[in-house]
């Protein structure tokens, strides 16, 4: 599988898949000061995926690839705390749903720094009972609950609610066609969830959750109060969290983990995809601002705006970029580039205007010599791929974006393609762990 080629930057050679280390990144050191925002220069031009921001010259591209992780994680989402020191890990229920066609495998895994300092994630796993071996399984954090998925009573309702979640009293499969479970299940895939209540509340203050056991970590690095994780990247560390669990389950391939989340949950998924190359696929569903789509020439959803809505979300050094996005030394096609060569869809509402689905493209347009750099095809056509469309072999590469006509939703069309892309670029590979 491993692939050898010639790149465009003094005929080096690379093996595209070498530096994907079946680990979550390290932690970023603070020492290695990096400009402050008075010291940056504004371009208008997008960063060039092969040029090193700190040099300005041309360099490998496993070097390259590091630095723009730490630029994101400064300048936009917060670093990341390592691994937990301590975790323990309970299988509590295993139940049959979707009358006997699945298993319900509800694990409860309990992380922090250590035994004194913990919050528990209670993952939900879903899995084809017909299944002969692992399956490929996609993995995404919730907004109301693990129960939102099917209405069946053998999933337990765990105490999410709280006065700025915007769940209260949840229906059991209120999001049915949403998770679409019994399309990901009948076309041999498996799903896991959990709250992302479990990992950080949905709301401007970081003394709940993970942020709150992690606080002297960061203490420790010297790591400022501006550079410090924001929820979308507490979300993405429950993710690796996540992952951490799931390759261990003998229903699971390890090799075929795949995320997706919609909106801000999407900018979730494509973050945790570029800091941990334990992800084999990612599909960002309707992120906009701070997940697919530009910050430069973004007439939608302006950094600014998102950032005064949802200061939480980011880390504080981000908002000083609205009215000022030229300023950045990055921009989201350089985060799709980091998740290269693994496959990249993204899927956009033609109603969903505000998150910016042509600003998306070029995105992935910008994104894509990085991939054929890698030597693998990043973009198979150069459009968007619609329901008029085939996902196959001769439309799709490894990039691709899918636009149904919706609104701001996931649902099982959606579903439909995004199996479609994972069966293309899973179903050659050895389903075994």
């Amino acid at each position: 599988m491993s692939k050898k080629t010639s790149l465009p930057w003094g005929g080096l050679l690379l093996t595209s898949f070498s530096f994907l280390i079946a680990s979550a990144a390290l932690p970023v050191q603070a020492e290695q000061p990096l400009p402050k925002f008075e010291e940056l220069e504004k371009k208008a031009e997008l960063p060039d995926p092969f040029t090193s921001f700190e040099t300005g010259k041309k360099v490998d591209w496993g070097q390259r690839r590091e630095e723009l992780k730490r630029l994101f994680q400064h300048y936009v989402y917060g670093y990341l705390p390592p691994k937990p020191a301590y975790e323990s890990t309970e299988v509590t229920q295993r139940a049959p749903v979707m009358d006997g066609r699945a298993q319900l495998i509800e694990i409860s895994h309990t992380i922090g720094p250590d035994k004194d300092h913990t919050t528990t994630l209670h993952i939900a796993l879903f899995v084809p009972t017909a299944a002969e071996g692992p399956v490929p399984v996609f993995l995404a954090v919730n907004k109301c609950g693990n129960v939102e998925v099917i209405p069946d009573e053998a999933i337990t309702r765990w105490p999410v609610e709280n006065p700025h979640s915007g769940c209260k009293n949840v229906e059991r499969g209120n999001k049915e066609d949403y998770w679409a479970l019994e399309t990901i299940i009948d076309r041999g895939y498996g799903f896991a969830t959990m709250h992302v209540n479990d990992i950080d509340p949905d709301m401007h203050d970081f003394s709940d959750g993970v942020h709150a056991l992690y606080d002297s970590w960061f203490d420790e690095q010297g790591i400022p109060q501006a550079q410090r994780w924001g929820t979308v990247a507490a979300w993405a560390w429950g993710l690796h969290r996540g992952i951490d669990v799931l390759e261990k389950q003998p229903e699971v391939n390890a090799k075929q983990i795949a995320l997706t989340g919609h909106s801000r949950r999407g900018k979730t998924a494509l973050f945790a995809a570029a800091m941990d190359e334990r992800v084999a696929l990612v599909v960002p569903h309707q992120s906009g601002t701070g997940g697919m789509a530009l910050n430069r020439n973004n007439d939608q959803e302006t950094v600014k705006r998102i950032t005064t809505v949802f200061p939480h979300w980011f880390n504080d050094a981000f908002d000083q970029f609205g009215d000022n996005e030229e300023k950045l030394p990055i921009d989201q096609h350089l985060l799709i580039a980091v998740v290269a060569p693994r496959p990249l869809m993204e899927t956009s509402g033609l109603q969903d205007t505000w998150a910016n689905f042509e600003s998306s493209f070029q995105a992935i347009q910008a994104a894509s010599p990085v991939y054929e750099a890698l030597g693998v095809t990043g973009l198979k056509m150069n459009r968007p791929l619609t329901a008029d469309d085939k996902i196959s072999s001769e439309t799709a590469g490894h990039l691709l974006q899918y636009r149904l006509d919706t609104k701001h939703v996931l649902n099982a069309d959606y579903w439909e393609g995004i199996l479609d892309f994972a069966d293309l670029h899973f179903q050659d590979e050895d389903r075994s762990n």
